[in-house]
């Protein structure tokens, strides 16, 4: 069994994250994306409430509503 590293992108620029999805997607069987997100507090609720586990979070520092 493939142990997968399970990856959060957050970041508000949608051609950005449509960018460091397909990097990551591009890194192998072992990585998977579980979710994509335009602001830091919609990544926040869905990791608090829907993401049992995050392994690697990548986000902007910037964002609008809450930053990375």
């Amino acid at each position: 069994m493939i142990q997968r590293v399970r990856t959060v992108i957050v970041d508000d620029e949608p051609r950005i994250r449509r960018g460091i999805e397909r990097l990551v997607q591009s890194c192998g069987e072992e990585w998977q994306v579980v979710g994509v997100y335009s602001d830091g507090q919609e990544a926040y609720d869905a990791i608090i409430n829907q993401i049992e586990e995050v392994d690697v979070l990548i986000t902007d520092v910037q964002m609008p509503v809450m930053d990375g």
